[in-house]
Formats: structure tokens, sequence, C-alpha cells
């Protein structure tokens, strides 16, 4: 496996020991070389928690409800279905922020790309946990049968989450947005 910033090759099969870089709180990490950063400071300062460099790749900050969080980190769920897409350069690093009753960020995952515009026939193809009921009702109307499949990858479950105003905002998107650093 690779980092998706630094591209470094991220593979031990043993446990490392470290402290992050900017907090100073012990790491333990297993099956990779210690990171640079803690998942927390990672998100605050959009930095590579592998290797510490800055996400030169626009952020997004993803609202999402937290029973389609659960399954994105449990690995169930490998993609996302938006109505949209960000305009970017793949892969993109993403923020996730889980909505009420949680109203916090949760965790992170790098989309390796986007797939579409789609109709929603086309999506059952994907693991999205989604009946094709609830993707028709999602897709809306005939003229806006037009999906986005982002595909997941590098989930990072966060042990604490954090909140929104950490990152300077005061309210979390509808859907997503840009973060620019």
């Amino acid at each position: 496996m690779l980092c998706q910033v630094c591209q470094s090759h991220i593979v031990l099969s043993a446990y490392s020991f470290g402290e992050c870089q900017s907090c100073g709180n012990e790491l333990v990490c297993s099956n990779t070389p210690v990171d640079a950063l803690c998942p927390e400071c990672s998100i605050v300062e959009c930095r590579c928690k592998h290797c510490g460099q800055s996400i030169r790749n626009p952020v997004v900050l993803l609202s999402i409800k937290p029973k389609w969080w659960e399954k994105i980190a449990s690995g169930e769920k490998q993609v996302e279905i938006r109505k949209t897409a960000p305009k970017v350069k793949y892969p993109f690093w993403t923020i996730v922020y889980a909505s009420s009753p949680i109203s916090k960020i949760v965790g992170t995952f790098f989309c390796t790309d986007v797939s579409g515009p789609c109709a929603a026939e086309e999506v059952s193809a994907y693991q999205h946990c989604i009946s094709q009921s609830e993707l028709a009702v999602y897709a809306g109307s005939k003229r806006e049968k037009k999906l986005y499949v982002w595909n997941i990858s590098d989930v990072t479950i966060l042990k604490t989450p954090i909140q929104l105003s950490r990152l300077g905002f005061r309210h979390p998107p509808m859907d997503w947005r840009y973060i620019s650093k």
C-alpha cells in the first residue's frame, strides 16, 4: 500500500512507536512505520498523517449520515453516491462530518476517483448498501437522474470525534464543500 500523499511504501509486519510531531501524543502503528501525525492533528492541519507533508490537492469536507459512515468505516460500503462531485485531480482527501446526532468530524478517506454521471440503474454494480428503490428516490426526477460514484480507500476512523469549529467552520455543508488551506 502507498501513502496517497507522499507515495511512500507504508507496509511493515510489526508495530512501531513514536509521537505526533504536532501535539506530542504517543502513536502506535501496526504494520506501518510510525506515522508523523495523529489523525486529529492531520485533519486540523491538512497534512498527511504518514509523512507530515501538506495535502496538495484540494480537501473536501463531506457531510454524511452516521449510519452510512458506520458502513464505510466497517468496509461494508466502498463507494459514496452523490448528485455532484468535486472537479479536482484524484485522489483527493475527504474529511467526514457525521450529521445529527453526532454532529462532529469522525474520520477521513481518500477518494481515488469518481465515476459518472451515471443513471441510478448503472450504480447497482458498485458496493453501496442502498436499495434500488432508495437510489431511485435519491436520484430524483427524470431530468436529475445523474449520480456520481465516489470510490473510497484508506479510511481513517478518529478515536475521538472532533468539533467542526476546529477547522474554522460554524456550519457543516449540506452535501460537501472544498476546504481551502
